[in-house]
């Protein structure tokens, strides 16, 4: 809360011996497990990895576009003897101690308005706007997206992906990146961090927390020419024969076929959203 928020940066400020943190650049500060990065002055993403394997890879989510915020350099930026260490943008200040992040040894605070402050563990359902899940089929009428509760009256939470929405009456949000598959080579790999998550710190600056995920997840795609062509899909087991039979079928009617969309059948059946072929 703002109390425990004002007593760690007192304290994390009134500490004579310093050690200094790696700066790989204005934006990104790395310390021991941890790598803190500006993305915004608002929007922070932190990582944290014992073998320091840190991921700057693209994800469905964030195309790691060249962050520009910047931290404020001091003299005295660095770890406190009381465990902890204070970082500054022009907009929000980050306390935390060593270690593996756990409930309350992470806070972020707004300068502007301190009553907005985010804590490690802080359960996001009170205030937030709520995000989406992954279907709307199945009874969508009555989802809940409240991810704590059971999203869905017809399928288990493991398999709705629910997500917290991006903007909160508590003034912060966080997106939880942990895991999430990275784009390489033109397809996905899996990720090797071990927790990535962002925090928008953006209190009821609704449109300025939209315009930095705007900034961080780069524009919407314009859709490719052929998607505004005729398209084929079905929920299907189809085999390569199959395919090819129908495919020839449009082409003995002269008929036009831009796009073939195999839904989710492609993949090996498991948890939804594979990405390895079914051959």
């Amino acid at each position: 809360g703002l109390l425990f928020s004002a007593l760690v940066f007192d304290g994390a400020l009134a500490g004579d011996a310093w050690r200094p943190l790696i700066w790989s650049s204005s934006a990104v500060i790395q310390d021991g497990g941890f790598r803190f990065t500006a993305v915004t002055d608002r929007l922070i993403r932190i990582e944290y990895d014992e073998d320091s394997k840190f991921v700057d890879e693209r994800t469905i989510a964030f195309l790691r576009t060249e962050p520009k915020g910047v931290w404020q350099q001091s003299a005295r930026t660095g770890h406190a003897p009381d465990g902890w260490t204070v970082l500054n943008t022009s907009s929000v200040s980050v306390g935390y101690t060593q270690g593996p992040p756990s409930p309350g040894s992470v806070v972020i605070t707004s300068r502007s308005d301190p009553a907005f402050s985010w804590t490690w563990g802080d359960d996001p359902a009170y205030g937030n706007l709520r995000g989406t899940a992954r279907t709307l089929d199945s009874g969508a009428e009555t989802l809940d997206l409240n991810c704590n509760h059971k999203v869905s009256p017809t399928m288990e939470n493991s398999e709705m992906h629910c997500t917290w929405g991006l903007i909160s009456r508590s003034g912060w949000a966080v997106v939880n990146d942990t895991g999430a598959p990275v784009i390489k080579d033109r397809w996905f790999a899996p990720s090797r961090n071990t927790l990535d998550v962002s925090v928008f710190m953006h209190g009821l600056d609704y449109s300025g927390a939209m315009l930095d995920f705007y900034y961080a997840a780069g524009p919407p795609a314009l859709p490719p020419r052929y998607a505004l062509g005729t398209m084929f899909t079905r929920w299907f087991n189809f085999d390569s024969d199959s395919v090819m039979s129908i495919i020839e079928d449009f082409e003995s009617r002269s008929m036009p076929l831009d796009a073939w969309i195999f839904d989710m059948n492609w993949h090996i059946y498991g948890p939804w959203g594979a990405f390895t072929w079914n051959e």
